[in-house]
C-alpha cells in the first residue's frame, strides 16, 4: 500500500513513542526482525522528574509495545543511590519525585524479572545561551504550496571551555541559512522536525542562523542544549528516517539501513538528558 509522507511520520512515531515530557521508547530492533530484547528509555530535562519506560521489543511486523511493570529500577547520582523508582500504570512509567541538576552524572540500574541488569549514565546540560530574542520578519521568501512565508534569525553563545551539542526546534523548517555554514545534520530528504549541529567550528563564538520556516506568523523557537548521547540518537533516529524514505515513499528494507544508536548496557533504548529555554519570537 502506498503511503504519505505525512502519514509514515506519525506511524514512525507511534511505534516509537516519542514522548519529551516522560521518556523516549526507541526500538532499535525496528531494523532486526527480532524480539524479546529489554528496552529502557529516558530522556530528561531540566525541571522535569525522571521518568523511564521499560519494555520488550517486538518484531518488524509487530507494531505493539510489551510494557515491562514488574523491573527494579534504580536512580544514582554520581555512584550514590537516590531512588527506587516507582511504576505508574497510567503512563507505563516508572516515575520518580527528582529532578536532574546540572553537573551531576545520573546512573540508572534496571533489573528485568528475569535477572538481566540494564546500565546507562548521562548527565543534565548546562542552559545555553542567547545573545537576544528570536526576531521573525514576515513574507521574507515564497513556498510553492504555502505561499508567502517567514524567517526567524537567533543567535546561540557557545562557552568555549566545553564541548557542546545543540537542537533548535522553530516550526517546520524550511531551510536554514547560517553565518559559517555549518549544520551537521544528515542530509534530509523528506521530514526533520529540529536543526541539530555541534560546537566544532563555533566553539566559543556567537553562532547566527536564519531560519526559513513554513508558515507566516511568529514561531515559538525551543533552544536545547543537549548531552552526547542524545545528539548521535537523535542524528541517527534522522538518519534511519531519511533511509527509509526512497523516491518519497516508505521503505522498510532499505539496501543500506541505518541503526538507532542508544547507550544501554546489556538492551536497547536511550537514557540522555537535554536542558532547553523557550522563546516567543518578536515580530519585527
Amino acid at each position: 500500500m502506498m503511503i504519505s509522507q505525512r502519514n509514515n511520520l506519525i506511524l514512525f512515531i507511534s511505534l516509537c513513542c516519542i514522548l519529551y515530557s516522560c521518556s523516549i521508547t526507541v526500538h532499535d530492533d525496528l531494523l532486526l526482525q527480532k524480539s524479546n530484547y529489554a528496552v529502557a528509555n529516558c530522556i530528561f530535562q531540566n525541571d522535569k522528574p525522571f521518568s523511564i519506560q521499560i519494555s520488550k521489543s517486538a518484531a518488524l511486523n509487530d507494531s505493539s509495545i510489551e510494557i515491562v511493570s514488574n523491573a527494579k529500577v534504580e536512580l544514582f547520582s554520581n555512584s550514590v543511590k537516590i531512588a527506587n523508582l516507582i511504576f505508574d500504570a497510567a503512563s507505563g512509567c516508572y516515575s520518580s519525585t527528582k529532578s536532574p541538576e546540572v553537573g551531576i552524572v545520573y546512573q540508572i540500574k534496571v533489573t528485568m524479572p528475569d535477572g538481566l541488569i540494564l546500565n546507562a549514565q548521562d548527565s543534565l546540560p548546562a542552559e545555553p545561551k542567547i545573545s537576544s530574542y528570536p526576531i521573525f520578519q514576515a513574507s521574507t521568501w515564497y513556498h510553492e504550496l504555502n505561499g508567502m512565508c517567514g524567517q526567524v534569525e537567533i543567535s546561540i553563545l557557545d562557552n568555549k571551555n566545553t564541548i557542546d551539542y545543540y537542537e533548535v526546534e522553530a516550526g517546520i523548517v524550511s531551510k536554514i541559512n547560517d553565518d559559517i555554514n555549518y549544520i551537521d545534520n544528515v542530509n534530509s530528504s523528506w521530514y526533520q522536525e529540529t536543526i541539530l549541529f555541534s560546537d566544532q567550528k563555533i566553539n566559543g563564538k556567537e553562532y547566527r542562523m536564519v531560519i526559513q520556516i513554513d508558515g507566516n506568523a511568529a514561531p515559538k523557537v525551543i533552544v536545547r542544549k543537549i548531552s552526547a548521547a542524545y545528539y548521535n540518537y537523535k542524528k541517527s533516529l534522522y538518519s534511519y528516517q531519511n533511509t527509509q524514505n526512497n523516491d518519497g515513499e516508505w521503505n522498510p528494507f532499505p539496501k543500506n539501513p541505518s541503526i538507532l544508536k542508544g547507550n544501554i548496557i546489556n538492551g536497547l533504548g536511550i537514557f540522555a538528558g537535554y536542558n532547553e529555554s523557550v522563546y516567543q519570537s518578536i515580530s519585527q
